[in-house]
């Protein structure tokens, strides 16, 4: 068996130790050690976990061991990887005796013996919050979901309550009714369509009557994964006017139309807050938007849409652009995108996900009025395809009168290419060549300028899901000091970023620079390795920033 210790905090250490040290030597041993025992195993015993791979029975004087300090365990966690792993015997009765004080328990159940011991733990553990019944995929289901009802009688505390297994209905209304501090129930995947399924038809059967409320209506939070089949859906949403999260999956017509007329119902969900529509087929759109039209007005904080059309994303942005936060899209629909940061303005957090990265040309035609945004996830770049940018509206920002040095005109005098002009009869290719260039590079600084403006901005990613390049010819912002990276200076609370597929132009001078004005960053993630002399300077110069490399590097977003 394995511990899993709370880390000390140095300072507190330091502070009670401190005390022994004018004491001689093996005095202050003395003094600590019953201090440790006394003061610090309390806090080291809270969180306790099996281990799964152990092959050597539990010896006495392990057993001895949690015997005695049993009495301080909060948090069990036990997992089994196999059906042979067994419980001691003599460990049964010291945990149904000593294990008294759980707010937490997450078990695998391997075998029927285990399953009886901690439904016993459950029994005795009124004061639970959290339970998380576990069964091995591929094998053989042990959990008794029938059983759980009067084991969870007097249960006043428990929130949260998973069962990875087949639960009848009737068995759920009998937890329900049981608990009535339940705000979040998940049942497994492999039995949610069937359980879904069939309180649909309970409902549907057996409607709603004047009898005591019962926890049903305290559910804060309903995720479904499967595709929604029965009109009753609506039925079963109808009796929980708590949802604050509400995550809704593919959906048949009939679904759609009941589901429309409910959420048109004015307070019918007055606390609904995030909804997520995650369907990823396209004939889904109308149906998506339709939902999205009957939500009331200025209500959701946080929306995800996967495979959004245009017709979802305008119906989000005009009924809900006063009170949204959070965002999620995927979507190559460019010219919407930039809506969310010129209408949203209590926006916080932007993700974009697409097959092709977003022309920053784009993101530049209208002005932002999202001046608090935190998050901008989103894989920005310059599309070399795309030759008409005045079509895309950039050519607006220029006006606004920042002025952007001219490098490519300059090449062309000091290498003698003073020609006709770029368009003219006499332009040639290279001028072509030099124009669309200087065009990328503004476009650039441009859009660096517009960052350097969002004062809140604590992350900066490049969000790509299926771990391929985009599928057009881009480029990736350049990063370098040359390129307006200095316009960035005022992020003094950016935590994160993301340089994307061109991390080859960080040198000494980019680092000293984030470093100096950025000294909250501890996160740099790029698509291609450093070169040898950034992460030198790194290693030696910025110990306390870590650099995930490779397109495969792993993207940590901020907790929701």
């Amino acid at each position: 068996m394995s511990m899993q210790q709370r880390p000390l905090e140095l300072p507190e250490l330091r502070r009670h130790i401190a005390q022994y040290l004018d004491q001689p030597t093996l005095k202050a041993c003395t003094l600590v050690n019953r201090s440790w025992h006394s003061e610090f195993q309390p806090l080291v015993w809270q969180t306790f976990r099996f281990s799964s791979l152990l092959r050597r029975p539990l010896s006495d004087a392990g057993l001895g061991s949690i015997s005695k300090y049993a009495i301080y365990i909060r948090r069990l966690c036990a997992h089994y990887l196999d059906d042979h792993t067994k419980i001691p015997a003599a460990l049964h009765s010291v945990l149904a005796r000593q294990c008294q004080s759980l707010t937490s328990l997450d078990t695998i159940i391997p075998n029927d013996a285990e399953w009886q011991v901690y439904t016993a733990l459950i029994a005795v553990n009124k004061q639970l919050q959290r339970v998380h019944l576990r069964n091995r995929h591929g094998f053989k289901q042990y959990i008794a979901a029938d059983q759980l009802p009067p084991v969870l009688v007097g249960h006043q505390q428990l929130r949260l309550l998973t069962i990875d297994g087949s639960v009848s209905v009737a068995t759920l209304r009998q937890i329900l009714e049981t608990v009535p501090s339940l705000e979040e129930i998940h049942i497994g995947n492999a039995s949610t369509p069937s359980l879904m399924l069939d309180m649909m038809k309970a409902i549907t059967s057996n409607p709603p009557s004047t009898a005591p409320t019962t926890s049903l209506f305290k559910l804060q939070r309903l995720d479904i994964d499967d595709v929604c089949e029965d009109p009753a859906m609506a039925t079963l949403l109808a009796q929980c006017p708590y949802l604050e999260t509400l995550r809704l999956p593919n959906m048949t017509r009939p679904v759609c139309t009941a589901l429309c007329k409910m959420f048109s119902i004015r307070g019918q969900f007055p606390q609904l807050r995030r909804l997520t529509l995650s369907s990823d087929k396209v004939n889904q759109h109308r149906r998506r938007a339709a939902i999205l039209e009957s939500v009331p007005r200025q209500q959701l904080v946080q929306v995800a849409l996967y495979t959004a059309g245009s017709d979802e994303i305008r119906q989000l942005i005009d009924r809900q652009n006063h009170s949204l936060e959070d965002v999620f899209v995927r979507s190559d629909d460019h010219g919407l995108v930039v809506e969310f940061l010129a209408r949203c303005r209590r926006l916080k957090r932007l993700s974009v996900d697409g097959d092709r990265l977003v022309d920053v040309r784009h993101l530049l035609a209208k002005t932002w009025v999202c001046q608090g945004l935190e998050v901008f996830d989103v894989a920005v770049g310059v599309d070399r395809q795309c030759k008409d940018a005045t079509m895309l509206g950039y050519a607006a920002a220029e006006k606004a009168g920042f002025a952007v040095k001219r490098s490519c005109s300059r090449r062309r005098e000091e290498e003698g290419g003073g020609g006709a002009g770029v368009g003219g009869a006499g332009g040639t290719g290279g001028n072509a060549e030099d124009h669309r260039r200087m065009e990328h590079e503004q476009a650039e600084m441009l859009f660096l300028q517009r960052l350097g403006q969002l004062m809140q901005l604590r992350q900066l990613e490049k969000a790509v899901d299926n771990f391929f390049r985009p599928k057009v010819s881009s480029m990736d912002l350049s990063w370098r000091l040359s390129n307006g990276l200095l316009l960035l200076a005022g992020l003094s609370q950016l935590e994160r970023l993301h340089l994307g597929s061109e991390p080859t132009q960080i040198g000494e001078a980019e680092l000293l620079f984030m470093k100096v004005h950025w000294p909250r960053l501890r996160l740099l993630n790029s698509y291609k390795p450093l070169p040898k002399e950034a992460r030198d300077w790194i290693r030696v110069h910025w110990p306390g920033l870590k650099v995930d490399e490779g397109l495969f590097a792993p993207i940590t977003l901020l907790p929701e």
